[in-house]
């Protein structure tokens, strides 16, 4: 495996302390794009943190948990193409490309297997290159995450919106002439409580919403994943096929996917553990960080890793259940699955009096 090029440019070393892992930059070129990538800790496994859409950059929802989980991994967090710093996304891509991309990225930092966290549309890019390449991923971990089911976010409404010309255009320009309408447009959907979206982290949203082309990787996405009947994107028949050890992060109060999805996820994953949290939205590490690092940590380093084979990497797949000769459906082979499984599921609740630092 020829790693390509990485152009490593240390635009701020950032440590608040002695005691935490220094916050690297890192610039990659993949296939023409610079692609820019947080990197953090020195020792441990790789693991590779997957943001997600809107206006998220690797910096903004991992921003708490980078730090904690660098004290035990080498952690690299890439903007997606389109996102935060990097290029902008081709506009050919749609969720195909970017599983691939994931691979690239692998490719790109020399690695020839990580760990995975995925958010929300991460999290479905995550998925994709697991099912695709096993062999290359040692954990997965999806937090609120997309892929999981065929509803479209926001119904049928966000479906006719998201076709009407320059409607969406129109609402990023609102976003970036006021505080107080992004702050409502970002917490009403994304999060429970909007206290926990903090000056600072609102300023560099709005930094990051008057970049040139900014939120049009996201729309690009949407308008090819938005279809009449769902979401074009859905791996609920595939996921028995996961066999890596898989965690499932999810606000029980998320708007955007419920958490229904990742419990009917867990029944189908026969090597998958779910932690729901009381009290939080569609985004655990900014609304919940001690209590998600925590988490997150901890699984990383009790779950252990299956036995491997020498296996090829597989095509991309978007067959359904028929098309691969099964007779059952995903629904119907649930109660099995469940059977098989002794995980349960958590729901945990946030400490008395616990707010976030975001």
């Amino acid at each position: 495996m020829q790693p390509l090029r990485i152009v490593e440019k240390f635009l701020k070393a950032r440590r608040t302390d002695s005691q935490t892992p220094v916050l690297r930059d890192l610039w990659l070129d993949i296939d023409a794009l610079g692609v820019h990538c947080l990197r953090a800790g020195s020792r441990g496994e790789p693991l590779l943190l997957l943001h997600g859409g809107g206006l998220d950059a690797a910096g903004l929802s991992f921003r708490k948990t980078i730090p904690v989980l660098a004290e035990q991994h080498r952690v690299f967090a890439p903007d997606w193409p389109g996102f935060g710093l990097s290029d902008p996304m081709p506009l050919t891509w749609r969720v195909e490309e970017c599983v691939d991309f994931v691979g690239k990225i692998l490719d790109a930092l020399g690695l020839r297997r990580a760990s995975l966290v995925g958010l929300s549309m991460g999290g479905a890019f995550a998925l994709g290159f697991t099912l695709r390449a096993p062999e290359r991923v040692d954990r997965l971990v999806l937090v609120d995450s997309a892929g999981l089911g065929d509803g479209i976010p926001g119904g049928l409404l966000s479906y006719f919106t998201m076709r009407l010309p320059l409607f969406d255009e129109l609402r990023w320009a609102l976003f970036v002439g006021s505080r107080t309408l992004a702050r409502k447009i970002l917490c009403a959907p994304l999060v429970k409580r909007k206290q926990v979206l903090s000056e600072e982290m609102l300023d560099e949203i709005i930094a990051l919403a008057k970049r040139d082309r900014a939120g049009a990787a996201f729309r690009q996405l949407q308008r090819s994943e938005y279809q009449w009947r769902g979401l074009r994107t859905n791996y609920l028949d595939q996921l028995s096929e996961v066999k890596v050890p898989t965690l499932l992060v999810h606000g029980v109060e998320d708007r955007l996917i419920p958490a229904s999805w990742a419990e009917r996820a867990h029944d189908l994953m026969k090597n998958s553990k779910i932690e729901l949290i009381r009290g939080c939205g569609h985004l655990p590490p900014v609304e919940q960080p001690e209590l998600f690092n925590r988490i997150i940590r901890n699984f990383l380093l009790t779950s252990p890793l299956i036995a491997r084979r020498c296996t090829k990497t597989r095509a991309p797949s978007a067959f359904s259940a028929a098309q691969r000769g099964r007779a059952q459906s995903p629904d119907q082979a649930a109660p099995k699955a469940r059977n098989q499984r002794s995980l349960g599921v958590r729901r945990i609740s946030p400490p008395s009096g616990y707010q976030s630092l975001a």
